[in-house]
Formats: C-alpha cells, sequence, structure tokens
C-alpha cells in the first residue's frame, strides 16, 4: 500500500488494521460460543429421540442449524447458551456428574469474561477514528461529542484477549463433549 500524504494518514491506517483485528478476532470467538450452543442443541436433540438413525439426526440437526439466526450479536449467542444448558436432558446429566456441574459452574464465569470482552470490543468497533492534536482519536459522534486517545498497546491487548478467549471456548467445549458426548458430525476438537 503507498505510503499517506496526509498527516497522520499512516497511524489512521494502522487504527483501522487493528480495529478490523478486533472484528475479526470477536467474529471468532461468538463462532465458538455458538459452536458451544450447538453441540449441547445436539446432545439434547439426540436425547430427545433416541430412536433415530445416525442419517435421520444429520438431517434433522441440519434442518435445526439452518433456522438459527447466525448473524446473533454476542450477548444473544451467550443467553443462548445458558438456555441450553438449562435443557432438561442436559441439566440431568450434568447433576450426575461432579466434572460436568464444574464445568457448568466454569460457564459462568467464561460467559462474564465474554461480555466484558464484547463491551470492551464496542468501544473500539462503535467509533469514528480521527486524528487530532498529533494523535488518533476514537470518537463517539452526537449527541455524545467524546472523545478517546487511541492506544496502540490497549488494541492489541484487547485482539490478543479475544483471540485467547475464542481458544479458550474451543478448548472448554471439547473437554466438555468428553462427558456430554456430542451427537452431530459436525465436530471440532481444540
Amino acid at each position: 500500500m503507498a505510503r499517506s500524504i496526509l498527516v497522520g494518514g499512516g497511524e489512521l491506517a494502522a487504527a483501522h488494521r487493528r480495529a478490523g483485528q478486533i472484528i475479526d478476532a470477536c467474529a471468532r470467538l461468538e463462532e465458538a460460543i455458538s459452536y458451544l450452543e450447538w453441540q449441547l442443541t445436539a446432545y439434547a436433540w439426540d436425547k430427545d429421540h433416541p430412536q433415530a438413525t445416525q442419517a435421520v439426526r444429520q438431517t434433522a440437526l441440519r434442518a435445526e442449524r439452518a433456522n438459527w439466526d447466525r448473524y446473533q450479536n454476542l450477548d444473544g449467542r451467550l443467553t443462548r447458551v445458558t438456555h441450553a444448558f438449562e435443557n432438561a436432558h442436559v441439566s440431568g446429566r450434568v447433576r450426575r456428574d461432579e466434572r460436568l456441574q464444574q464445568l457448568r459452574r466454569d460457564w459462568e464465569t467464561l460467559r462474564e469474561r465474554a461480555r466484558s470482552l464484547g463491551l470492551r470490543r464496542n468501544e473500539v468497533v462503535h467509533t469514528v477514528l480521527g486524528w487530532s492534536n498529533g494523535k488518533v482519536i476514537r470518537q463517539i459522534g452526537r449527541p455524545w461529542k467524546q472523545t478517546t486517545v487511541v492506544s496502540d498497546a490497549d488494541d492489541d491487548t484487547l485482539w490478543s484477549e479475544l483471540g485467547n478467549m475464542a481458544n479458550e471456548i474451543g478448548a472448554y467445549t471439547t473437554e466438555l463433549g468428553q462427558r456430554l458426548p456430542f451427537a452431530d458430525d459436525d465436530q471440532i476438537i481444540a
């Protein structure tokens, strides 16, 4: 890319790239959370239909998946996982296994950490970048007229924390799947 001839153009471009990285990392986190919900949903469906063949199960699960809101926001995804844990088949299985009980408690902590990261992400991506007094700033427009100076280090930290959280949710889902067997053919082991 050609060097910007505008004052602060390079710094603004770098801040835009970091914001994009943050958006991408949060999308990976949302994907990991949706996958966790999907595996809980598939387990519950399988317990509701114990006589279903593998082919019938996969066809039904694909139809179920097609009806999901794939653009659900982070809070909605977190709430849906919590509701999936409350399914009678899932909660019944959790009550019978001490490690599953701990994993269920761990979900509450993971959920709140993910929610907090989502709020921090909002502070980055729901703003406009600008240049003022030799610094890149984030602006929240009218009627608030708020500005904050962009910190490269803070952006990089948030990007890293979002990516690490996505990996942690993936590992959590894998461990959960070892004790609460998943019914869908679409499985990711993290």
